[in-house]
């Protein structure tokens, strides 16, 4: 809700040349899609932050509990311990680039074919008078699956 209020108070507070290089469905498109993302994302780095706190707390209970029943430390069981975190920052790290233009294109397919959709409506008139309805749908079948077939592979590298 805040952060729906505060896009489209920016966009109000544009002047006149400003708000026509924006494109209306971009702040659709911002409303609806990238502001729920952005959510999500933020409830990620929260449980995120969740699981490094019981990763921390379990480090907390191996390291005290040979202390507190006065048994040797073996190293060997905090190995793994230690030895899965890195592998798995290590690859997050190496990934990231990929994942990220993955997740950018499929971004860019979708208000891609959002900006079709809006601008077809919008010239329903002279589409139909020009005869050219073919064309645009051809156009938005085109955009349609650009979309899908980002989106499949942008899901895949995110799994």
């Amino acid at each position: 809700e805040i952060l729906h209020t505060a896009l489209m108070e920016r966009y109000l507070n544009y002047d006149e040349n400003s708000r026509k290089e924006v494109h209306s469905a971009f702040i659709g498109m911002g409303m609806m899609s990238d502001v729920p993302k952005l959510v999500g994302g933020y409830d990620t780095v929260i449980q995120g932050l969740q699981h490094l706190g019981k990763l921390f707390a379990m480090l907390i209970y191996q390291f005290s509990i040979p202390v507190i029943l006065r048994r040797h430390f073996m190293w060997e069981s905090m190995s793994i311990t230690f030895f899965f975190p890195i592998c798995s920052a290590l690859f997050f790290y190496c990934r990231n680039g990929h994942t990220s233009h993955l997740l950018d294109m499929a971004n860019k397919k979708f208000h891609s074919l959002a900006h079709q959709v809006q601008e077809t409506v919008r010239c329903y008139r002279l589409i139909a008078e020009f005869k050219k309805r073919s064309l645009f749908i051809t156009r938005i079948r085109e955009s349609s699956q650009d979309n899908n077939n980002t989106r499949k592979a942008a899901s895949l590298v995110v799994l």
